[in-house]
């Protein structure tokens, strides 16, 4: 048990339930277990995640500033893209005395997608850690003010950087000129949790007649593939007459519309249904046989851990941080060149049941390997030590 006065101000960019969040969450549950109490999470508005915090006892504080990123459609003048900048700093000057900080105080940005912690640390001449969780360009076409190299600035004033998969450090984090950077896996889930899971493998003959469900999770977007999973499913279920795809999560409302007319063009409404945003991912997890990972560019693959957590192997696309998750026809499938491998790798688990029940086994040896909220605890704190 830890025992010093070590405070962690922590800086999310948004206060919804999604990927970074939850992994704060878990990251802030491990810490906590371990001795780590004093710690304060700064949200730019109140969210779903407050309620979570309040029930761990964790202090939030509500800092109304604005991340300084755009996305696809937005095109802002050099005059805004000024405007965010002084406003943030008039935030730091003002909400500096919010910041209650002793000789152990560390900031720790989430997420790549805000500036507002670096702008703290330099202030109150704190250490800062920036958790980069996203490619940016590639997997949200995420642009920054003022460019990546403005970005990549501040990032080389941080004393550490960490990086959710190596396919992330590759991109992002190893020419940074931090003094500590490396790689730390997110854990999903305790080590207590994962005992209770095997029962969750499912029993092959059970299986063997039974329909086949597949299910894709997450920000529903371009980029995440939701319709290239539409698209293989639709070749699949010519074969499969007993087959369903089940598409949770939210988006862009014009983006879910276009789905949504897709599936009633292809005659697959009662095959493929959409239920929105999910806040116990649990249960879609058994609800579901095999997950689709369809992103051509994930930087980890939360979701990924957290189905293969409930025994739920997955097929997913073998690029990004994916394949660091999925070793192919041992606790998942890879595949690469489009609709059509996916669909062969859809054939096989619903052909292979024996196959589909031994890497639902070996998926969640793999999460109690590797995934573990309490290694991830660890080996954050080890970084916060060496500062």
């Amino acid at each position: 048990m830890i025992t010093n006065n070590l405070r962690i101000i922590y800086f999310s960019h948004y206060a919804d339930l999604y990927g970074a969040n939850k992994s704060l969450l878990n990251l802030i549950e491990g810490l906590t277990t371990i001795g780590v109490k004093d710690i304060l999470v700064v949200l730019p508005v109140e969210g779903k995640i407050c309620e979570h915090f309040k029930k761990q006892s964790i202090e939030v504080a509500i800092i109304p500033f604005v991340n300084e990123t755009y996305y696809p459609g937005e095109d802002p003048s050099i005059f805004k893209k000024a405007a965010k900048f002084l406003y943030n700093w008039y935030i730091v000057l003002k909400y500096t005395k919010n910041l209650k900080r002793n000789r152990n105080t560390i900031i720790h940005s989430n997420s790549s997608a805000t500036f507002i912690g670096a702008y703290f640390s330099l202030w109150l001449r704190v250490p800062h850690v920036w958790h980069l969780r996203e490619f940016g360009f590639d997997d949200y076409k995420l642009t920054y003010n003022f460019g990546y190299k403005y970005f990549n600035y501040w990032m080389n004033k941080a004393q550490a950087v960490v990086a959710i998969s190596k396919a992330i450090f590759n991109r992002r984090v190893k020419h940074t000129k931090a003094r500590h950077k490396e790689i730390i896996y997110n854990g999903v889930i305790s080590v207590h949790q994962l005992l209770n899971r095997s029962s969750n493998v499912p029993d092959v003959s059970r299986l063997q007649n039974d329909k086949i469900t597949f299910g894709i999770i997450g920000l529903i977007n371009k980029e995440k593939g939701q319709e290239n999973a539409i698209d293989a499913f639709n070749k699949f279920v010519q074969q499969h007459i007993n087959a369903e795809l089940i598409i949770a999560g939210t988006g862009i409302n014009e983006y879910v519309d276009m789905l949504t007319e897709k599936v009633k063009q292809l005659r697959l409404q009662k095959h493929i249904k959409f239920i929105g945003f999910v806040e116990n991912t649990n249960e879609f997890y058994l609800s579901i046989n095999c997950l689709l990972m369809c992103s051509k560019h994930e930087a980890f693959g939360r979701v990924t851990i957290e189905a293969m957590s409930n025994a739920v192997p997955v097929i997913g696309y073998n690029n990004g941080g994916t394949p660091e998750i999925i070793e192919h026809a041992y606790n998942g499938l890879l595949y690469q060149n489009g609709e059509t491998e996916l669909t062969e790798m859809m054939n096989i688990v619903a052909k292979d049941r024996k196959l589909l029940y031994q890497m639902a086994q070996n998926a969640l040896k793999t999460v109690k390997e590797k995934f573990t909220i309490e290694a991830y605890a660890e080996k954050v704190y080890k970084t916060y030590k060496s500062l």
